[in-house]
């Protein structure tokens, strides 16, 4: 297909005051000759908008995303000699369900039938596949895209698909930037303002630039005509890459800052690979590369990567925005990720068996007590509840710091066709399930408890599930409040919901040891009683580390929680004890609820 004789159709779009629209070369000569009408460079980062006015003429976003497509289209028929039947769409990774639904309109508003959206750096991932990149199966990538602006992307490929990790953007950092720095330097204009009128002759010192800026990937030196006069000028290389380099060490650290946010490190990756036009340029790789710091390829053909690869999908496998469906997650977790899911899990798990243990301490008084008799300790042995009650928490917590692994497997095997969610809404789900989950789990602790033990279900139920319901209404809430925000957090959800684990293991040793210092020590003693204030000040150093986060704080928090639990811990007050952890982690949830409902981080990405 050609365009003007290009390879590709320009995005531009030029409205006429009359109404009619040109899209292409077509519409760079219509607004640098005109006076009047409308000029949209990139229609597509303004298909959010309602209105967009200027030169005495309105139109929507969709309608001016809407030309270049039946623009595209009617050239294609033209080709094939019929009409189109199969359209993708390749969008950034970052668009959420809003945009991507504007899209679809614009299709359709275009006569394009039903389309297949295809993220960017899925395209460009199956594009290096398909030229004969080895990428093992469970291995990551980083893709980098130097468009109209520059993202960054980290994939992980799966039996199947390849899956989005984690993205970041920045519209404000691409080839669009440099071309308005290079004309900028050629003339001594200053880009356009929104919302101000523009000079003609900056759309054509624009254009000329941006042309010379493409020429300029294969020669040394290009001469550019400047309107007017027509004075030509000659722009050289070592400029133009003077404009770019800061841009390209943008991009680079977007692409450091979404490796973080997937839990890696460069050196974990693949590979790091450049797309986009922007890719050509002799020192991108090497200027990416160097704050990357690790070598960076170009993929083939870096301008059409993404369209080659939308070409070969048979369907859309993967949803636009982050977080995707994940297969075979378990050994390619990450260590930090997957010790977050294991080490309250095994804490659980301990403490669980622990108070199992009394009936191999005591043989001979299982069953025989009433209901009031097991909470009241009237038959001879007290009950370590706290004990039952923390191992219920702890199992709760498990569940929550895998949300973000939920988030990624369970709308896999839905089976329900259609757009999946944007990564916010994911993730809300995933913390539902989550607290959903990590309850059923608790109950499940009071009714397996009460069965081993041959005892009445009710106070071991109550037990598990009044530590538990609070903590897991306050993650649902955060589920559901994320989900209905659309808030990303820059960071990514695995850090921005990352539990203080240091604080899970002294908690449960305490408990523990407690539970020691009176199922296998001598009563009244001083070895037990050092074993018992060991147990009470663990507790509380575990309650203060996830009450809060930055050292300086723990530091005034955690000796007097410590000093309280000590001198109040006893066999009796298992309960209390377990209480001052099982509020601080419900404080730690409540916080991160606070957070996202009145104070969310201005560097958020939302996309509605």
């Amino acid at each position: 297909m050609r365009f003007d004789d290009r390879p590709a159709l320009l995005s531009a779009v030029f409205v006429a005051p009359g109404g009619r629209m040109t899209a292409g070369v077509q519409a760079w000569r219509s607004a640098a000759a005109s006076r009047s009408g409308l000029f949209v460079p990139s229609p597509s980062h303004r298909i959010r908008d309602e209105v967009v006015a200027g030169g005495g003429v309105t139109a929507s976003g969709v309608e001016l995303m809407a030309e270049p497509l039946r623009r595209a289209a009617q050239v294609a028929e033209q080709v094939v000699g019929g009409p189109v039947t199969d359209v993708r769409l390749v969008t950034p990774a970052g668009w959420g369900p809003q945009r991507l639904t504007l899209l679809r309109k614009a299709a359709h508003h275009a006569g394009l039938p039903a389309v297949t959206v295809v993220p960017a750096p899925v395209a460009v991932a199956d594009w290096l596949a398909a030229s004969g990149t080895l990428v093992p199966v469970g291995g990551y990538v980083a893709v980098g895209d130097l468009g109209g602006g520059v993202a960054a992307t980290v994939l992980r490929r799966g039996a199947d698909v390849f899956e989005i990790v984690s993205t970041l953007e920045d519209l404000a950092a691409g080839g669009l930037r440099l071309g308005d720095a290079v004309a900028a330097g050629l003339n001594g204009l200053a880009p356009p303002v929104a919302g101000m009128a523009v000079d003609p002759v900056w759309w054509q010192v624009l254009a000329a630039a941006r042309t010379a800026v493409e020429d300029l990937s294969n020669m040394p030196a290009v001469t550019v005509s400047l309107p007017p006069p027509d004075l030509p000028v000659v722009l050289t290389a070592p400029t133009v890459q003077a404009h770019a380099r800061p841009l390209w060490e943008r991009a680079g650290r977007l692409m450091v800052e979404a490796v973080e946010a997937a839990d890696l490190r460069p050196a974990d990756l693949a590979g790091v690979f450049l797309a986009g036009g922007g890719a050509g340029s002799p020192q991108a790789a090497e200027a990416v590369g160097t704050v990357v710091g690790r070598p960076v390829q170009v993929v083939p053909e870096p301008a059409m990567a993404a369209v080659r690869g939308a070409a070969g999908v048979t369907d859309a496998p993967a949803a636009a925005g982050g977080v995707l469906p994940a297969l075979s997650w378990l050994p390619e977790l990450p260590l930090r990720r997957l010790l977050g899911v294991l080490v309250p899990a095994a804490a659980s798990a301990g403490l669980f068996v622990e108070f199992l243990a009394v009936k191999a301490r005591y043989p001979d008084l299982f069953p025989r007590a009433s209901l009031g008799a097991y909470e009241q300790g009237a038959f001879g042995v007290v009950m370590a509840w706290g004990q039952l009650g923390m191992a219920s928490l702890l199992a709760l917590v498990a569940c929550l710091c895998g949300a973000a692994v939920l988030a990624a497997v369970l709308p896999a095997n839905t089976g329900v066709s259609g757009q999946p969610a944007s990564e916010a809404v994911r993730m809300g789900g995933g913390l539902v399930v989550a607290a959903v989950l990590g309850s059923c789990i608790a109950a499940l602790y009071g009714v397996g408890a009460a069965v081993y033990l041959s005892a009445p279900v009710g106070p071991f139920v109550r037990w598990a599930l009044l530590c538990t319901l609070p903590l897991a209404a306050v993650a649902a809430g955060t589920g559901v409040l994320a989900a209905a925000r659309g808030s990303v957090p820059a960071a990514g959800w695995h850090n921005w919901l990352r539990f203080p684990l240091l604080s899970a293991i002294p908690a449960a040793v305490g408990m523990l040891l407690l539970s020691a210092a009176h199922g296998y020590m001598a009563v009244d003693t001083g070895p037990t009683a050092s074993v018992e204030r060991t147990g009470g000040f663990l507790i509380g150093v575990g309650a203060g580390l996830a009450l809060v986060r930055p050292l300086l704080y723990r530091l005034i928090v955690v000796p007097p929680l410590a000093a309280v639990t000590t001198a109040i811990v006893d066999i009796h007050t298992t309960g209390i004890l377990a209480a001052f952890y099982i509020v601080a982690v419900t404080c730690w949830w409540l916080q991160r609820l606070w957070q996202l409902r009145f104070h969310p981080p201005a560097s958020w990405s939302t996309d509605g």
